[in-house]
């Protein structure tokens, strides 16, 4: 038995090395962004105010329309499906909501957002909205620490 827990610990210290490169190779920066925008005249849905709260794998959406305010929370990830190239390209799965009908677990989407052009453009997957797309015009750009109003 004692022999075999030094091949144990040698294997570890072998192994070692090589983890914290893989580690170090796959480690991303977190992204905590937040935009605040109306969906554009020429979309659907035109006229509703949108919250995009983005914290690294996990997001928050609030809607604010003429019939109340709804709140749907997002698991999200990297996504390379965009076709610009926007500032950030996520993939999202809804988690849970709370006052928005449209949205149930489970359904998806993708959201495209440029600061560059100030819009983010959301494209439903799945769900009852699958095949929508939105595109909102960002009033207001939260990065970490920095705010912006792109329209100003």
């Amino acid at each position: 038995m004692p022999g075999f827990i030094g091949i144990l610990l040698l294997l570890s210290a072998a192994l070692l090395p090589l983890t914290q490169t893989v580690s170090a190779q796959t480690q991303t920066n977190p992204i905590n962004f937040s935009v605040k925008g109306m969906i554009s005249q020429n979309s659907n849905f035109h006229g509703t105010v949108i919250w995009s709260i983005i914290h690294d794998s996990k997001g928050t959406v609030i809607l604010q329309s003429p019939v109340g305010r709804g709140v749907a929370h997002l698991s999200l990830s990297a996504s390379t499906a965009c076709s610009e190239s926007p500032t950030i390209c996520l993939f999202s799965t809804v988690t849970d909501t709370t006052n928005i009908q449209a949205f149930q677990v489970g359904d998806t989407a993708r959201f495209s957002i440029d600061t560059n052009t100030n819009q983010e453009k959301i494209s439903m997957l799945s769900g009852t909205l699958a095949g929508f797309d939105v595109t909102v015009n960002l009033s207001k750009i939260w990065n970490n620490t920095q705010s912006t109003s792109p329209n100003n």
